[in-house]
């Protein structure tokens, strides 16, 4: 198991509002991408790995 697996499945996130956030998958760019979502205030929080893959695969198509 890569470190990065190891990290994501053990990383929890606590949103500004106290909440505990909860994993998603969401869309950007019309890309799927790991995702934290507050259910009590609708904050997000992306996972920069994927932003930054989404973000290459962008550059190469255009």
């Amino acid at each position: 198991m890569k470190r990065d697996d190891m990290e994501e499945k053990t990383m929890e996130y606590v949103c500004g509002c106290g909440n505990k956030m909860m994993k998603k998958k969401t869309e950007l760019k019309g890309f799927d991408v790991k995702a934290w979502k507050c259910e009590k205030c609708g904050e997000e929080i992306l996972d920069p790995n994927d932003v930054d893959r989404v973000i290459r695969l962008r550059c190469l198509i255009s």
